[in-house]
Order: C-alpha cells, then sequence, then structure tokens
C-alpha cells in the first residue's frame, strides 16, 4: 500500500493541467532563487527563473515578485511581476541603496527595465546590499514596497547565468 499511494499522487500530479512540468534544478541565495523547469506539454522546452522574494505558502498573499532575465548572451531584463491591483496611470519604483530611482510603466502586469538601464541596474544589484521597488496600488494609489536582499545575489546570478547557457536555453531570435 506504502508503493501505491505515492503512485497515485504521482499520476494526480502528472494529470493535472496547472501542473504541465517539472522542475529539474532549485537553489536559494538569501532572498534570491533560481527554478528552472522543462514543460511537459507543447514543445518540451526547458526555462529558468531567478527571482525574489521566495514564493510565499500563504495562498492569499499577492505577492509581487522581481526577475533578473537573460534573454540572450549579456542582454538583461529587469522585471517585476505585478500581482497586485495597480491604477493604470501610476509608475513601478525600483531602487538599490541610495542610488538612482528607475520608473517604468506597468503595463499587462509587467514593470519592464531593459536596455542601458537594465544594466545599471544590475551593476548596482551585484555591489548593493537592498532593493527596494515600489507599485502604486488601486484603487487609492497607495503604494506598496518590497524590499529584497542582496546577499548572494551574484553568486545567485552567476548561477543562473551557467544553468541558461549550459541547458542552451537562450531564445534563438535574439
Amino acid at each position: 500500500m506504502r508503493a501505491v499511494l505515492p503512485a497515485l499522487i504521482l499520476l494526480t500530479v502528472v494529470a493535472t493541467e496547472a501542473l504541465a512540468a517539472y522542475v529539474f534544478y532549485f537553489r536559494s541565495y538569501g532572498d534570491w532563487s533560481i527554478v528552472c523547469w522543462r514543460e511537459l506539454v507543447d514543445d518540451g522546452s526547458k526555462r529558468c527563473r531567478f527571482s525574489a522574494p521566495s514564493a510565499s505558502l500563504d495562498h492569499t498573499t499577492r505577492q509581487n515578485v522581481i526577475l533578473v532575465h537573460e534573454y540572450a548572451p549579456e542582454r538583461f531584463q529587469i522585471a517585476i511581476e505585478v500581482r497586485d491591483d495597480v491604477l493604470s496611470d501610476l509608475p513601478a519604483f525600483l531602487r538599490v541603496d541610495g542610488q538612482v530611482v528607475y520608473e517604468t510603466p506597468v503595463d499587462g502586469g509587467l514593470a519592464r527595465w531593459t536596455g542601458a538601464d537594465a544594466m545599471a541596474i544590475l551593476n548596482q544589484m551585484m555591489a548593493g546590499e537592498r532593493l527596494v521597488y515600489r507599485v502604486q496600488t488601486a484603487p487609492d494609489g497607495l503604494p506598496h514596497d518590497t524590499r529584497i536582499g542582496l546577499d548572494g545575489f551574484g553568486d545567485g546570478l552567476n548561477d543562473y547565468r551557467q544553468l541558461l547557457r549550459a541547458h542552451e536555453m537562450f531564445d534563438p531570435a535574439n
């Protein structure tokens, strides 16, 4: 009976459409984590995510998440997945330590920095101690700040980049 129960649980998980992937790599670096998975449906592609904070086990918490994404060699995007309800005309903000404040619009649940801004932010994160990002929430436009430690960030970024290369996960169109 002990062997049958785990097999039934596994079949239930695999059969669930929402869980159509399996994780082949997970590691934490302070507030940051890398998760890599392979899709079980569609094209079977592999994906990796380098993000913070770690996922909350409280399903009632709507947690905004920051991602660092290298989509082509040496080409980065810093993005906030905005899970709060936001006012469409209010931007998101990001700052490392006492550095300059970066601002960008929230579009389709994402606030993104690319190009020179992404590289400047990334360099500040490598040398910094704390990152703060702010999303203005609806209906009043009240600020929702998230503070993320940068201890371990550099090691995590290096490992993330090595995984992308080892598993050939760059988009060939870029």
